[in-house]
């Protein structure tokens, strides 16, 4: 398995509903395993992105 590193924009509708954003990343953590891959890590961050996540799948297409 390779790393990926993601670093990821809030969408407009994203922004309007943030207070259900860790709901929304345990649902993604588990969807991420029906592709291969698996989330080790999700940050929230206070930058020019929202969130960084790390994300181990065996491609790049499985990482997104």
């Amino acid at each position: 398995m390779k790393t990926y590193i993601a670093l990821c924009h809030f969408t407009d509708q994203g922004m309007r509903s943030v207070k259900d954003t860790t709901q929304r990343a345990d649902a993604v953590m588990e969807l991420a395993q029906k592709f291969g891959a698996r989330m080790r890590q999700l940050y929230w961050a206070s930058c020019q992105y929202d969130l960084v996540a790390v994300i181990d799948a065996g491609d790049e297409e499985s990482a997104n």
